[in-house]
């Protein structure tokens, strides 16, 4: 602990030199003299703390629009939830009429302050100082240095954010996260509810089972960001969610129970799947909503007559479905005047960096073409955006 209250004293001396602060956000990154004039003023420990906390909010602005008043670390920042997706979680808390939570694994504070903006009375816990110190600025709410594994919820609903990163290297197995699942479990024993927040990787089929639980995934931007184990009142009746996160708030989920997709042939529109419904084996779903099928069990397609508006699909229409071979699919995209051309596999069947320049051509028309293994052959599918 007194590595940990030495850094805390760090942040804390520097929290008392804004002049340091603004100075060194305003040094471009390397500029090795700037970095000298600062230290004729300050300390070198000193201005490397304030270097850090200004690269800090330098990466944080792509996940809150408030980063210029964040205190973190570049390590924190990663590690923490994006400002919408924490936004989507709090709206949850609300709408199960939760009142009072705790944030357990609290970070630089990001889950409890989009709580406490939810109009959630938050404690926040961290076992590390400098994390508790920052989510008490951030989020203004209380929080303190301590190991969660020794907490009692008290009935209360909590948020937890188990670290998945030890030594800059990612934590791939369920057992290996910090606190592990053995401690979830007598968290949620003590709770009402509770939301773990997990990596999107994550394989349901080994998760511990409370007695009522939903996993959601979630994208943003197109990519796959988190899943969240749900259980007590925070659950859903579904076991399955995938939700794509909107800027604009206006976010669309589906759920229910995994399954397969209908199959049929290729047909005028094909559809890419938001990876979190397809994470989450809901893809069926979507097809009895709108009435569509997959040409195939494994590319992450939907195919259908008529293009749909749905943010789960993004739509393009079918030109033509040919072998691959590239020189073939050049030739037929010249004839078609093809532009930029983007390419999508799966499975690695091509490098698309490799591929897509070599496609690519001089006309007016930005085309997508699809390369994907249908069964033992590699096929081309040319479509338009």
């Amino acid at each position: 602990m007194g590595d940990g209250l030495d850094d805390l004293r760090g942040w804390r001396a520097l929290a008392e030199e804004p002049e340091l602060v603004s100075a060194a956000s305003a040094v471009p990154p390397g500029d090795a003299a700037a970095i000298t004039r600062l230290r004729r003023r300050y300390s070198a420990a000193l201005v490397h703390r304030a270097l850090s906390l200004a690269e800090a909010r330098r990466r944080a602005r792509a996940k809150w629009p408030e980063a210029e008043a964040l205190w973190a670390d570049p390590e924190g920042v990663e590690q923490a939830t994006s400002g919408p997706v924490a936004m989507h979680k709090a709206r949850r808390f609300a709408a199960a009429g939760v009142a009072r939570a705790l944030d357990l694994c609290s970070g630089v504070g990001a889950d409890a302050r989009a709580l406490r903006a939810g109009g959630v009375a938050v404690r926040a816990i961290d076992a590390n100082p400098s994390r508790a110190w920052m989510t008490r600025r951030n989020a203004e709410c209380p929080a303190a240095a301590a190991d969660v594994a020794t907490i009692r919820p008290a009935g209360r609903p909590f948020h937890l954010d188990p670290a998945r990163r030890r030594g800059g290297s990612r934590l791939r197995r369920l057992a290996d996260l910090e606190p592990p699942p053995a401690v979830w479990q007598r968290l949620w024993r003590s709770s009402t509810a509770s939301a773990i927040k997990l990596g999107p990787g994550l394989d349901p089929e080994f998760l511990p089972e409370p007695p009522r639980a939903e996993v959601e995934w979630i994208s943003r931007r197109g990519q796959l960001v988190e899943a969240v184990l749900w259980t007590g009142a925070l659950a859903g009746e579904a076991p399955r969610r995938a939700t794509r996160i909107d800027l604009a708030g206006a976010d669309r989920s589906v759920s229910g129970a995994p399954g397969d997709a209908p199959l049929g042939p290729l047909s005028e529109w094909i559809f890419a799947l938001d990876p979190a419904v397809e994470r989450a084996g809901l893809a069926h779903r979507l097809c009895a909503e709108h009435g569509i099928h997959a040409p195939h069990a494994r590319l992450g397609l939907l195919t259908g007559p008529a293009k749909l508006q749905d943010p789960l699909l993004t739509p393009y229409r079918l030109l033509e479905q040919l072998p691959w071979r590239m020189e073939r699919v050049r030739r037929r995209l010249r004839e078609l005047e093809a532009g930029p051309v983007t390419v999508k596999t799966r499975g690695k069947a091509v490098d698309p960096d490799d591929v897509a320049p070599k496609l690519s051509g001089h006309g007016e028309r930005p085309l997508t073409v699809f390369v994907l293994r249908w069964d033992r052959r590699r096929v081309a599918l040319i479509a338009e955006p």
